[in-house]
């Protein structure tokens, strides 16, 4: 009997030991991700007692929408509009697009016909099951498509094809993606007697998926059916269902119509290879919710294609000089240093094209051999390129006239008649771009000039066949700068001639540049350029106008010599070659991998950054002063003007928080900002979006989805297509227009902030994260973001630009070393950041996961203060990407100094105590961090509904409180089995 009670007390023991333990576990996770939760269970953390007598307006940021089903009917057509204007036309022949009436009994080939790319994969996915097929798309428009296929490629696809996870990977990961594709053999069995009575036009959907968390493998044959192999090229199932049409065009199908539905592109050459005889082919991206409508409108040429390229297009991405440095690198000697072994520590990348990214290496070469420049080698350009960056044909065609440029006071003011010469109606893009004198000066001092940029862009009005328009830009001659790291150390206008030009893309600018230098085609040009659509300018050497910021005054110089290798004291004297078109022949073989080796000096600054900082004797700020602020009151002063964020006010409201507050505040950023009674600050919902909002309507417990108890409070937001066919509409006012209905969808799902968007280049096509990015331009995705960005914030929901700065790749993102030039990251990667900073007053940004140089992106305090807030001018906060997954490479402490204000995740507040004492720098780095915080939410919509007479009362919810129950009663049990079991063994000792 005795012997029974024993082994059921072990039992007992055993089982509430392990629960106790699984709940203990549970409950450090729950509290990590408790806002979160809490917003998902529409859970109240905070409760709103309004003192007031009830006639101030409270309402700061109004909707303009009396529900959400008027507010969804402007977001659908947002979302169709960008579709139908960034859709790009890449080819035309023999006008075999768009399929009128009388011409639309079509079939539907390839496995993404039935599984179509809606966006991308990972934190910025957004629900699209209530978004419609290419088939029901088609038919709305009119098409009636081939059953009998559509039925084959759906069994085919729950068969053995199909972009299926494979075992064991991650749903991120497009490493656990297949191309999928099903042999044409297996569709002509299935269905292949039908063809000829859907022969109008054989309509290929081509797709590829994205998303975070990995890169697209670049190497190797493509596989269609497992991991191995380029993800961009063609599969070989791919080129035989190609193969397969080819053979039976004029005799089944009457047209071959290609659909590229990827953010990320295809090596595009096979669209005109003659021996696929396809006809016309599109870009249409991601298309999300809605975008399907639009493309099934530009087939049946209910809409005009206007989009023009964000990317320019590989012929062979093998040209691509980025290929030699994408991906994780390790240093070959990191096994010689303690600590360094992890790839967080470990890896690096050196972007050795340096300013040549896409187009801007392409035409640059291009020039040069036309010009026959010193050093130029060899390079064919439609060997390279199949179509340049801002490309886009038309059902109509345009043409510019009446170029004219003035200037004054740096400020040049260009335009250009557009007149449609067709006879469709239509949009067109009128682009411009200048070429800067690559000069002696430049030579010496390793500055490089791509041969022509992109400074600004104009999207006409609708226009009917022989309708024109004048559209006009003004470009800041800031634009015409570069930046000088080796002899001035700031941004210098060089001595020389400056040309202005407008082009339909970036190659016919670049001929139009040539022309009027007096070339021709006798001179190898691919087309003959026109010299009237050019303007140019002499200038004379400045080194000083644009050696301090525009936006706050202070010096812009070198920053990031820690960050290039060349310059770096810490890697000692080793050096990395960097494109130049100096000498093309003598670097472009160079760029191949550049090898890294760590230095003592190197593995001390990384390791470096894990350390506690030192004490000292600075004064720390006052606390818990009785000034009788709240937060509202630093919303707008007496005549309605916002308080600035360097008003004295602050500091009289700042006096006010206690330790305990600010250590609150600034360790509880998981997606959100905490509350704090005493100001009556109530706690904020901020959430991902790079394409849209990604929670039902219903998400935020004071969204007015939930305080008007909408009937569509269940709903989704609209998922926009990818960013890059945002771009690629070249339209600011429908950026603007979109960015404005996410504003308006925040408001009804009650968030007051949003992670995004997304400002990273596109620096290769294997990026897994293409679609939450824009451009390989600056400048395009700068202008873009910025309209976007100022939209979404006009309803007082600000926006967390990211993944600031070099996020360009997904592999071994946390921690690895991204190493480069500061020409190439001011000029290209951190311009797409400061336009939108600067113009449109984006306040916060969200830190990556990689580092610049050595320094770990959330602990640079040359990339967060120096250049962020000393040179952009902004003035919010800076938040961490995923706070636990940076896996111990900063130290938080040090963050706050250098700049990085809240971690998104929730960590416990008391770990910031043992800075109570003998760390005045720290204490006074939170009480800025804290300020940034409370300034950029004064100003958001979660001020709305609270007065100078409110009264906020933070709350435990409910499923919080059962939690901690749970396991207090576990704990208990636990011990209570354990101290019997404990007595029970001293008992047996003492009889033994």
């Amino acid at each position: 009997m005795k012997v029974g009670i024993t082994l059921w007390k072990k039992v007992v023991g055993l089982v509430t030991g392990m629960l106790f333990a699984f709940l203990i576990v549970g409950t450090v996770i729950a509290s990590e991700n408790e806002g979160a939760i809490s917003a998902s269970l529409g859970a109240k953390t905070f409760e709103v007692i309004d003192n007031s007598d009830g006639t101030e307006d409270t309402d700061y940021f109004k909707s303009d929408y009396a529900n959400l089903a008027e507010l969804k009917a402007v977001s659908d057509a947002m979302g169709e509009q960008a579709e139908a204007e960034g859709a790009v036309l890449l080819k035309n022949d023999n006008n075999a697009l768009p399929l009128l009436a009388g011409s639309r009994d079509v079939t539907l080939f390839g496995i993404t016909s039935v599984d179509p790319v809606y966006g991308g994969t990972g934190s910025g996915a957004v629900d699209t099951s209530s978004a419609p097929t290419f088939a029901s798309a088609m038919e709305a428009s009119g098409f009636t498509v081939n059953d009998d296929v559509w039925t084959a490629y759906e069994d085919l696809y729950a068969g053995d094809y199909g972009r299926t996870a494979l075992p064991g990977s991650s749903p991120w990961s497009t490493n656990g993606f297949t191309i999928g594709e099903a042999p044409f053999s297996d569709v002509v069995d299935a269905a292949g007697a039908s063809f000829a009575t859907y022969g109008d036009a054989a309509i290929v959907v081509i797709g590829r998926v994205g998303g975070e968390g990995s890169d697209m493998k670049s190497t190797g044959l493509p596989d269609d059916n497992a991991t191995a192999g380029d993800y961009l090229r063609l599969s070989a199932n791919e080129i035989g269902l190609l193969e397969g049409l080819a053979a039976r065009k004029g005799t089944d199908f009457d047209r071959i119509i290609v659909l590229l539905n990827s953010a990320n592109q295809v090596e595009a050459s096979f669209i005109n290879d003659a021996d696929y005889k396809i006809d016309a082919a599109l870009w249409i991206g991601g298309v999300g919710q809605v975008g399907l409508y639009a493309v099934a409108d530009i087939l049946a040429g209910e809409v005009n294609p206007s989009g023009h390229l964000s990317d320019m297009f590989w012929a062979d991405h093998s040209y691509n000089p980025v290929l030699a440095n994408f991906g994780a690198y390790a240093y070959s000697n990191s096994g010689d240093f303690e600590g360094v072994n992890g790839s967080s520590f470990g890896s690096y990348v050196v972007y050795q094209e340096g300013v040549y990214l896409g187009y801007r290496y392409a035409e640059t070469r291009y020039e040069d051999i036309v010009m026959s420049s010193a050093n130029a080698g060899s390079f064919t350009y439609d060997d390279v390129v199949s179509y340049p960056f801002g490309y886009g044909l038309s059902y109509s065609s345009f043409e510019y006239s009446n170029f004219e440029v003035s200037r004054r006071a740096g400020v040049y003011t260009a335009s250009v008649e557009v007149t449609n010469t067709g006879s469709v109606a239509g949009k067109d893009a009128a682009q411009f771009y200048v070429q800067k004198p690559y000069t002696d000066y430049d030579r010496e001092n390793g500055i490089e000039k791509p041969s022509i940029e992109l400074v600004d862009f104009a999207k006409t009005d609708v226009l009917a066949p022989g309708d024109s328009q004048v559209v006009t830009v003004e470009i800041d001659q800031k634009y015409f700068t570069s930046y000088d790291a080796n002899g001035a150390e700031t941004f210098v206008l060089d001595a020389g001639t400056y040309y202005v030009a407008v082009g339909h893309d970036a190659h016919d600018a670049l001929n139009n540049v040539l022309a009027a230098k007096g070339f021709d085609l006798a001179d190898g040009m691919t087309a003959a350029g026109d010299a009237s659509m050019v303007a140019d300018y002499t200038l004379g050497f400045d080194a000083d106008t644009y050696s301090v910021s525009s936006a706050t005054g202070k010096p812009v110089t070198n920053l990031f010599d820690q960050a290039d290798i060349n310059r770096s004291e810490e890697a000692g004297n080793q050096t990395v070659t960097y494109l130049s078109r100096d000498n093309w022949a003598g670097t472009v073989d160079l760029v191949n991998h550049a090898e890294v080796v760590l230095t003592q000096a190197m593995v001390d600054k990384l390791v470096g950054q894990t350390t506690e900082p030192d004490t000292d004797d600075t004064p720390y700020p006052a606390y818990e002063a009785d000034n009788g602020l709240k937060l509202v009151d630093m919303r707008v002063d007496s005549e309605g003007n916002p308080i600035a964020f360097d008003d004295p006010a602050w500091d009289l409201f700042m006096d006010q928080l206690s330790w305990d507050e600010t250590a609150y505040l600034l360790s509880t950023g998981l997606r959100k900002t905490g509350v704090i009674e005493s100001i009556a600050k109530p706690e904020t919902v901020d959430h991902n979006g790079p394409s849209g909002l990604t929670q039902p309507f219903s998400y935020g417990p004071n969204g007015l989805a939930n305080l008007t108890d909408d009937p569509l409070k269940d709903s989704q937001p609209m998922c926009y297509p990818s960013n890059g066919i945002l771009a690629a509409t070249f339209n600011k006012e429908l950026a603007r227009a979109i960015g404005t209905a996410i504003g308006e969808e925040g408001l009804w799902a009650g968030y007051s902030g949003l992670y995004g968007t997304g400002a990273n280049m596109h620096r290769s096509p294997y990026e897994g994260r293409a679609f939450e990015y824009y451009s390989e331009d600056p400048i395009l995705t700068g202008f873009i973001v910025s309209e976007e960005s100022a939209g979404i914030q006009s309803k007082g929901v600000y926006v967390y630009l990211k993944h600031f700065a070099l996020n360009e790749q997904e592999n071994n993102r946390t921690g690895i070393a991204t190493f480069t030039n500061e020409q190439a990251l001011r000029e290209i990667y951190l311009r797409a950041f400061e336009i939108p900073v600067e113009d449109a007053g984006v306040k916060n940004v969200m830190a990556a996961f990689n580092r610049v140089g050595l320094e770990i992106a959330p602990n640079s305090d040359a990339l967060l203060n120096g250049w962020l807030r000393d040179e952009a001018g902004m003035t919010g906060f800076v938040v961490t990407d995923f706070y636990m997954a940076y896996g111990g490479t900063f130290n938080r402490a040090q963050t706050i100094i250098n700049g990085c204000d809240l971690p998104d995740g929730d960590v416990d507040p008391s770990a910031l105590d043992v800075y109570k004492e003998d760390h005045g720098a720290v204490a006074q780095a939170m009480r800025l961090a804290a300020k940034r915080v409370l300034y950029t939410v004064a100003q958001s919509n979660a001020m709305n509904g609270i007065s100078s007479g409110t009264q906020i009362v933070q709350l435990t919810p409910t499923w919080v409180t059962a939690l901690r129950a749970t396991d207090i009663v576990f704990g208990l049990a636990f011990v209570g089995v354990s101290t019997l079991m404990v007595l029970e063994a001293i008992k047996k000792s003492k009889k033994a």
